[in-house]
């Protein structure tokens, strides 16, 4: 009798809806109040007819406010804080703003989401470039009604005369992005007593959109042209491939190619560890392929470390003299002639960085660019990086942060 199999993608999405009919999903999180209808969507695309105010706000026709994100969402509610201060700054009204995930682009600065940098050195920016948008509507409805500009007041997507008139942003958009904001020395920013939206806890925007399933990652991009690869990576970091056998590998169905990834030069740090890749129509035969391998490891110079041996050059190490940053008083000597002295050692171990959404990246090769999804945290260092992999090293643009499409281009 012919065996026969089936397998199923299941992703993120059908997990979900299947696990909520069978009654068996129990989420343990806080919802503080739905997102607004206009948040939803971790990646909602710009619109066509948005005009843009300034490096990360655009102003659609029918009063939507698009704010740019340009770090990367893991969690921290980036997202969320960034529309925060930008709206709280432009007066916007919060079911009017839509989040739009920002292009990988030298224009932002610093874009490598790490150290809890995102709002400690965007924080002043991003004040500014909403009350630029909140100054250009005032002066706006100033100049349609003819009257001084501090005469007016915005807030809440509305500016309004001492006389009791009111004008809609959407109905200045044009007039607004007339007008040239002062410099940034003369920008009069809200001060901490009249903030709406900054410093105050807001539901995650993307967080419905998380637990439904509708959010997309790295791992749910299809692309209907791409194939499947999965690495047999080096059982030890430093290791390489001495040999292999993929006859069998390519010997299944579906498995297209077998291809050795060369070992990272010099320390590793973000390099590919090395390798080789199974390339199959599906994950399946990927899955199946690797399986059929034959690998011989040269381990390298870490193939005899070990952790006890590790911890205990650590210790040896933190216990010897240490050269001197700065030097105030005598520390070392009162130490030396203390009576009573408390002395401890703190040892953490080595930690699995398993995250649940396993890092991938989708890549469509072309003859003139490389288009790339990727769960990242720095898009402009991976652009630099695949660019010079595949021998396009100038960048004309990239996409992208968490769920991320960038480009390099020949």
């Amino acid at each position: 009798m012919k065996k026969t199999h089936q397998y199923f993608d299941m992703n993120r999405r059908s997990f979900l809806k299947s696990s909520a009919i069978a009654g068996a999903l129990v989420i343990g999180t806080y919802f503080a109040g739905g997102a607004p209808r206009a948040m939803a969507g971790v990646l909602a695309k710009p619109s066509d007819t948005a005009k843009r105010a300034n490096l990360f706000i655009a102003l659609r026709p029918d009063g939507m406010v698009e704010i740019t994100c340009h770090r990367s969402e893991m969690g921290q509610q980036i997202r969320t804080a960034i529309a925060q201060i930008v709206a709280d700054e432009m007066e916007a009204s919060w079911d009017k703003v839509v989040v739009i995930q920002g292009k990988g682009d030298p224009k932002y600065g610093d874009q490598n989401t790490d150290g809890s940098r995102s709002i400690r050195f965007n924080m002043q920016r991003l004040r500014e470039m909403g009350a630029s948008v909140r100054y250009m509507m005032q002066h706006a409805a100033a100049k349609r009604w003819g009257v001084n500009p501090d005469s007016c007041r915005a807030e809440q997507h509305v500016v309004t005369h001492t006389s009791g008139k009111t004008l809609a942003y959407k109905d200045l958009i044009d007039e607004a992005l007339s007008i040239t904001p002062p410099d940034v020395n003369e920008l009069k920013l809200k001060s901490r007593k009249e903030w709406r939206y900054i410093n105050t806890g807001m539901a995650h925007i993307d967080l419905n959109d998380i637990v439904t399933g509708k959010a997309t990652f790295a791992a749910d991009v299809r692309e209907p042209k791409a194939l499947v690869a999965i690495i047999e990576r080096p059982p030890v970091v430093g290791g390489k491939v001495k040999s292999f056998d993929a006859t069998k590998a390519k010997a299944l169905s579906g498995v297209v190619d077998v291809i050795e990834i060369p070992a990272a030069k010099g320390a590793t740090q973000f390099q590919p560890k090395g390798g080789v890749a199974v390339i199959a129509q599906n994950t399946w035969a990927a899955w199946q392929g690797r399986k059929a391998l034959s690998v011989t490891w040269d381990d390298g110079a870490n193939s005899d470390y070990n952790s006890s041996n590790f911890k205990e050059s650590l210790l040896e190490t933190v216990n010897k003299p240490q050269a001197h940053v700065r030097e105030k008083g005598d520390a070392t000597g009162v130490l030396a002639s203390a009576a009573d002295k408390l002395v401890a050692d703190y040892y953490i171990p080595h930690l699995a960085q398993a995250p649940m959404e396993p890092p991938c990246a989708t890549a469509m090769y072309y003859k003139d660019r490389v288009d790339v999804w990727a769960a990242t945290q720095n898009p402009q260092a991976d652009m630099e990086t695949v660019g010079a992999m595949v021998g396009m090293e100038k960048v004309k643009n990239q996409c992208a942060c968490n769920y991320a499409r960038w480009r390099i281009w020949a």
